[in-house]
């Protein structure tokens, strides 16, 4: 009879032991899972934050070169050296290609783009105007 009760105790214990060990294991999976998700949110949100900061980037990128643009046009008016117009014109083929690059990194988003096609305008506007005063002031010193 004791080793009757032995071996049910025995195989109690072993019952208690392997649900404990289920458990362990499965709290363990659990959390391994919930580690990798949350490591995927995370790397998405790297990217869409490196996204950002690259699309700023270009932005001052092209508030920069606008600076540049518009002081060597101011350079050449006032000198009427064509030293200046060297910068004039690298800033005009960079800003080109710097607000290309940023219609790409916003081609995803349709209100960025709203945004893109008033500052493409503006800039079409300046460009135009300080063309114009180059232009002029050429001719009146000729």
């Amino acid at each position: 009879m004791l080793k009757i009760y032995t071996i049910i105790r025995s195989t109690q214990e072993f019952k208690k032991f392997v649900a404990g060990f289920s458990l362990t294991f499965l709290l363990l999976i659990l959390l391994v899972y919930i580690v990798n998700y949350n490591l995927r949110k995370e790397n998405e949100y790297s990217r869409l934050v490196l996204h950002s900061q690259e699309e700023i980037f270009q932005i001052e990128r092209i508030v920069s070169l606008t600076k540049d643009y518009e002081t060597s046009a101011r350079g050449f008016v006032i000198t009427n050296q064509e030293i200046y117009k060297q910068p004039f014109e690298q800033a005009e083929k960079n800003l080109n290609k710097t607000f290309l690059h940023l219609v790409e990194l916003m081609e995803d988003d349709p209100i960025q783009k709203g945004h893109l096609e008033k500052l493409h305008f503006h800039l079409t506007k300046k460009i135009a105007i300080a063309k114009f005063t180059i232009i002029a002031s050429s001719r009146k010193r000729s």
